[in-house]
This record gives structure tokens, sequence and C-alpha cells, in this order.
């Protein structure tokens, strides 16, 4: 495994996701939150949302910062 393979396993290794959520980005009212780490690899993740009423729609995450990801 080359130097360049193992820095990306070691990210991915540490790679946490605190939070997410889905807003429409005119109003800024959330859609959906959800707290569970959704990065864990190998994973289906679902959730439940009703129709997007909005056309226009953000995503934010917050994520960890860790010292081996830089």
């Amino acid at each position: 495994m080359s130097a360049k393979d193992e820095r990306a396993r070691d990210i991915l290794r540490g790679f946490k996701l605190n939070w997410m959520n889905l807003r429409d980005a005119e109003t800024g009212k959330i859609l959906w939150q959800g707290t569970e780490d959704l990065s864990v690899p190998g994973v289906e993740h679902e959730g439940t949302l009703q129709p997007l009423e909005c056309t226009n729609y953000a995503h934010c995450q917050n994520r960890p910062w860790h010292q081996g990801a830089k």
C-alpha cells in the first residue's frame, strides 16, 4: 500500500459527522435534521422527509476537525 493510500485510509478512519440538516434556502426553515453519524462506511442510512415544496434547498454539515486530516 502506498503512502498516499495509507493517508487516505487514516483520514477516513478519523472522519465523523456530528450533525447534518437540510433547509429551505429561501426561508431558512429546517426541513430535516439528524445527529446520527452518517459517515459510517458500508451502512445505508434512511430518513423520512415530506415532499419538498421549496425549489431551493441547502444542506449543512458539522464535522470535527482532526489533526491527522490536514
